[in-house]
């Protein structure tokens, strides 16, 4: 009996050097599983999962209020508002949560309603954080809107921004928009993948525009934040005239799910392994 097992590990070494590589599973999206979900099933956000911004963006202050945001019947909203004097700089609030957890290459996906009038900047998208890896990190807008320049130019953008810290600011940006863009539905299903080789972004399981990594442009390698906002724009017509921003207008994400690659290599066993197997197993 030891002398069957002893043989049968000889061959499974043997299979494993000699077959393990004829379907690699690497950065294959068939081959992925979920490392994040969370679908708003409930009555407020999970914050052991996602964290509230507070910052100034745009014209609009980022708060984390009952009034610029709520869960309720499977959705998130988030929503812009028009406080007058709210502080010294904003007369207008809006919402963003970041996720705890950082992710390095994967999946991410939502499925949302952007708001989608005048002065509405609803996002999905991704931030390496406050804290750099060798002093720089990335930004990846995942799906992007906004509605600045009244019949003219509102846009939904899938962006690549790279980023110095410590107020070196923006040294290199890649990006593609669908300009202009029109809501062919209420909701929309926003994807992007995103390996060492290239970031692919979709709508609606369109893909829309590929980065490729050529080996001497920057690329983004370092993890980041998920993240889902409203902010606020400062629009205006095509002449200049200043409008004031639609308020309030809420955009809600009903799930936000992100994939990791199966990195294992598949291990593929010929037939007389597996015969033999089984007949062992049998004696």
């Amino acid at each position: 009996m030891k002398l069957k097992i002893i043989l049968l590990t000889i061959l499974a070494t043997l299979n494993i050097n000699l077959f393990s590589q004829i379907n690699p599973r690497e950065y294959d999206e068939n081959y992925m599983y979920n490392i994040f979900f969370d679908d708003f099933n409930g009555t407020d956000i999970n914050r052991n999962e996602w964290k509230p911004a507070s910052i100034y963006r745009g014209i609009g202050q980022l708060i984390d209020s009952s009034l610029t945001y709520n869960v309720s019947n499977g959705k998130l909203g988030l929503t812009m508002a028009h406080v007058p004097n709210y502080n010294d700089r904003a007369n207008y609030v809006g919402q963003e949560f970041w996720t705890k957890k950082t992710f390095l290459y994967g999946t991410f996906e939502c499925k949302a309603s952007f708001a989608n009038n005048i002065g509405s900047w609803p996002a999905f998208w991704s931030f390496h954080g406050p804290s750099c890896f060798n002093s720089e990190g990335p930004e990846i807008d995942f799906a992007e809107y906004n509605c600045a320049v009244l019949n003219y130019y509102d846009q939904l953008g899938h962006y690549i921004h790279h980023w110095i810290c410590g107020g070196g600011g923006e040294v290199d940006t890649n990006l593609y928009q669908d300009d202009p863009y029109n809501f062919s539905a209420t909701t929309n299903t926003y994807k992007c993948i995103w390996t060492p080789e290239k970031v692919d972004f979709y709508v609606d399981n369109v893909k829309k525009k590929t980065y490729t990594n050529n080996g001497s442009d920057w690329f983004p390698y370092q993890a980041v934040h998920v993240i889902v906002s409203q902010q606020i724009l400062q629009p205006s017509t095509i002449s200049g005239q200043i409008l004031n921003p639609v308020c309030p207008q809420t955009t809600y994400f009903d799930w936000v799910k992100v994939k990791s690659f199966f990195l294992a290599p598949e291990i593929t066993c010929p037939p007389f392994l597996l015969y033999n197997w089984c007949c062992h197993i049998r004696c």
